[in-house]
């Protein structure tokens, strides 16, 4: 089950899995080869999977109907495309939420210092916790010049590779540090916590499976309930930002645990499975290569595993302000879709949250470098984090003068 939900959802399986009977070719087709009965239960499938019900038998009917017409039984595929149909006569179930594990009892733990010309002005370490997962490791910058009973709001960033923080991402951290934010990178499941371009600290990596956001998302927050111990944060102040694969986790997790301030991301992919899983029985866009192999699993667990990966359905108990960052690239399809169903989904007596459409990461004729775009959509992200959380490095205490003990109240 594991290797099948991780090939659906971006994860990283060992092999292929072989694709399930009847979705062979599927691929290719376009709306226009659908039987009409076939395009019937698609259609009246679409309400139910967007909502997240338990459409399970339904959608068992269409695999069956897809066998029968693969070895060329029409007769019974037809009868199974009515199945369908009536499976969804009657009401459905919301499918359960996902269950949110405890996390009160972690703790982080300083295993080792870092230091450097990139960390000028900052004290960086490794620090290491514990999760269901196994042992997870993170990178956590201090800015060196601290008050003393200086609390900084803490800064939550989470990647988008799978090999790892890069040198240049450790560079760019460590400025956001040095302007007053304790910063927290952690290493995700199965990852290193750099890539080898600093191989003093490539060989730490954390344990789980690799790709999975939501178990992804159960280790930030893991992080962030462990920050909230430390005498140099401010716990009510906690901003994260993510990028690609991150940026899910980063959904995820502030949904999940209700901790972050604010949540801002860029470069999301697939926020909103369910949408993309249905683009692929209506032979629409394909922004999901593996769903076939996906489909091995029984309906009823396709259905769970999509309802743990969704940021957009998540996103109904995110109470903090939001902002998702798109790229132009990505407008007028599914991504868009999906990005505008997590906003959809935002409790209405919430502060709610915003997209904001970014210059294409893909740069040719811009005459911008990659890292020239990339830093673009950074600085957006951070522009609006400091609206909400912004940066205190505790100098503006230091410079307030002493009060007057011989006037009352110090006037």
């Amino acid at each position: 089950m594991v290797v099948a939900v991780l090939l659906a959802l971006g994860g990283q399986p060992a092999a292929r899995a072989q694709i399930r009977a009847g979705l062979e070719g599927l691929a290719w087709q376009s709306p226009e080869t659908m039987h009409a009965r076939e395009r019937a239960l698609v259609d009246a499938l679409a309400e139910p999977m967007l909502a997240a019900r338990d459409c399970s038998a339904a959608l068992q009917s269409w695999f069956d109907a897809r066998t029968a017409d693969a070895r060329g039984d029409k007769e019974a595929a037809l009868k199974a495309w009515d199945a369908g149909l009536k499976a969804l006569a009657a009401p459905l179930p919301l499918l359960p939420e996902p269950a949110v594990a405890d996390l009160s009892r972690v703790r982080l733990v300083s295993v080792q210092r870092l230091g450097g010309a990139e960390l000028y002005l900052v004290d960086g370490m490794v620090v290491r916790w514990t999760s269901p997962a196994g042992t997870q490791y993170g990178l956590c910058m201090v800015p060196s010049s601290r008050p003393e009973g200086h609390r900084f709001p803490l800064l939550v960033y989470v990647h988008g590779g799978l090999e790892g923080l890069k040198a240049d991402e450790v560079l760019w951290l460590g400025e956001q540090c040095r302007q007053g934010y304790v910063v927290l990178a952690p290493a995700l499941g199965g990852q290193p916590l750099v890539s080898g371009s600093l191989p003093d600290l490539a060989a730490l990596r954390s344990e789980g499976p690799a790709g999975d956001a939501a178990a992804d998302a159960v280790e930030v927050m893991a992080l962030m309930h462990g920050a909230r111990l430390s005498t140099a944060i401010q716990a009510d102040r906690c901003a994260v930002l993510g990028l690609g694969h991150g940026a899910t986790v980063a959904l995820l997790a502030a949904s999940r645990s209700g901790l972050p301030s604010c949540v801002a991301v860029a470069e999301a992919r697939r926020l909103n499975p369910f949408r993309a899983y249905l683009a692929r029985l209506q032979r629409g866009e394909n922004t999901w290569s593996d769903w076939a192999a996906f489909c091995n699993l029984a309906p009823a667990e396709q259905l769970a595993g999509l309802r743990r990966q969704s940021a957009a359905h998540a996103a109904a108990t995110l109470r903090c302000p939001v902002l998702l960052g798109l790229y132009q690239s990505d407008t007028g399809g599914l991504e868009e879709q999906a990005h505008r169903d997590v906003l959809a989904a935002l409790p209405a007596d919430g502060p709610g949250g915003r997209l904001e459409v970014l210059p294409d990461r893909r740069s040719a004729g811009t005459g911008k470098t990659p890292e020239t775009v990339c830093r673009r959509t950074l600085r957006s992200l951070v522009d609006f984090i400091r609206t909400v959380v912004p940066p205190d490095d505790g100098k503006d205490a230091l410079l307030a003068p002493e009060p007057n003990p011989q006037t009352p109240g110090g006037r």
